[in-house]
C-alpha cells in the first residue's frame, strides 16, 4: 500500500494539460478511492464476523464439554443407584451375591460404565468439531485481510491505469 502515496503524488503533478481532462482525472481518483475503502471496508467486516464465528465456535465446544460431563456424572450416579437398587433387592428376596447374581451385578456395572464412557466420548466428538470450526473461521478471517489488502491494491492500481489511459502519456511512480 506505500506505492500509493508516490502515485497519487504523480498523479496530481500529472494533471494540468486541460480542465476536461483534469475533472475526469480527479472524479477517477476520487472513485478509485472509494472503491478501494469499499474493498478494505467488506474486509474488515468479512473478517469481524468470521473471528466472531470462531469465537461462538469455541464457546460452544467448551459448553459440550461440560455438558459432557455434567451427564456422565448423572449417568454414573444413575448407575450406583441402579447397582445398589439391585444388591438390595437381591438380598431382600434371600439370593447371595456370588455365581450368576454376581455375574449379573458385573454386567450391568459395565454397562453402567460403558454408558458413562459415551457420555465423555459424545461430548468430546463434539467439542472436536467446534474446535475445528473454529480455525477453520479463523482462518476465513486471515483470508478476508489478506484479500482485502489485495482487492484494495488491485483497485488503486486500476484507477491508477486508467488515468494512465486517460492522460495517454506515462506516470512515473518511482518515489524519486
Amino acid at each position: 500500500m506505500a506505492f500509493i502515496a508516490p502515485a497519487l503524488a504523480a498523479l496530481g503533478s500529472a494533471v494540468g494539460a486541460s480542465a476536461t481532462t483534469a475533472t475526469a482525472v480527479g472524479a477517477t481518483v476520487a472513485s478509485t478511492a472509494v472503491a478501494t475503502l469499499g474493498v478494505g471496508a467488506s474486509a474488515l467486516a468479512s473478517a469481524n464476523a468470521a473471528s466472531y464465528q470462531a469465537d461462538l465456535a469455541r464457546s460452544q465446544a467448551k459448553q459440550a464439554q461440560e455438558q459432557a460431563s455434567l451427564k456422565a456424572g448423572e449417568v454414573a450416579r444413575e448407575g450406583r443407584q441402579r447397582m445398589a437398587a439391585m444388591r438390595a433387592g437381591a438380598l431382600q428376596n434371600g439370593f447371595e451375591l456370588t455365581g450368576s447374581m454376581n455375574d449379573l451385578l458385573d454386567q450391568t456395572d459395565r454397562q453402567g460404565q460403558l454408558d458413562y464412557l459415551t457420555a465423555v466420548y459424545d461430548g468430546s466428538v463434539q467439542a472436536t468439531g467446534l474446535n475445528a470450526s473454529a480455525k477453520l473461521y479463523k482462518n476465513q478471517a486471515k483470508n478476508a485481510i489478506i484479500g482485502g489488502v489485495l482487492g484494495m491494491g488491485s483497485k488503486a492500481l486500476g484507477g491508477v491505469a486508467d488515468v494512465y489511459r486517460m492522460r495517454g502519456s506515462s506516470i512515473s511512480v518511482s518515489g524519486t
